[in-house]
């Protein structure tokens, strides 16, 4: 039963781990296409567009760091082809937030599922070593009882060996009574 809950609990680590770095790939992956699609823009609008796409380079570089805020967004000002990559990065965002505060939510279950388990898990090894104190009275006893019964059979032999001899000493008695 422990090491059915202790292997529960590394499955339930490892999936995290993996929802974790399937998060992390989706990210990765998006931020490169949204650097190609930055190039792209750049090189058409580059004077237009300088200050506009200093602000996303910005916000996938802290991105990529690792220290993005994912409650900021781009501006989207006009339907140029910025504010369309903005709107997208910004639905891009959304998405990536909402998967790590569904990530966050499945760490704090599994987190309870871990306490809840550690409390099981102590619960039963406090029961297994009380039902083994339980047994070790108990074969105590049972030890004891055979002793005792051992000294009763020494006694019972004893008694016997008595008695045999009280028999022989009675019947010769007996006999030369009879004799008299």
């Amino acid at each position: 039963s422990i090491a059915t809950q202790e292997k529960l609990t590394e499955s339930v680590r490892a999936s995290v781990q993996q929802e974790r770095q399937r998060t992390l790939l989706i990210g990765m992956v998006a931020m490169v296409l949204m650097a190609l699609v930055s190039a792209a823009v750049l090189f058409f609008n580059t004077r237009y567009l300088a200050g506009n796409l200093r602000l996303l380079e910005d916000s996938t570089r802290q991105l990529a760091s690792g220290q993005g805020d994912l409650t900021q967004r781009l501006p989207v000002n006009g339907e140029n082809e910025f504010a369309r990559i903005a709107a997208n990065f910004n639905r891009f965002i959304t998405h990536l937030q909402e998967t790590m505060a569904g990530v966050r939510q499945t760490a704090q279950q599994l987190n309870q599922t871990a306490v809840v388990m550690s409390c099981q898990i102590t619960q039963a090894a406090e029961r297994s070593d009380e039902q083994s104190q339980r047994s070790t009275g108990a074969a105590a006893g049972v030890e004891e009882l055979s002793v005792r019964i051992g000294v009763i059979a020494d006694n019972a032999g004893e008694l016997r060996g008595q008695s045999d001899e009280s028999l022989k000493i009675a019947q010769t008695s007996a006999q030369a009574l009879t004799h008299l």
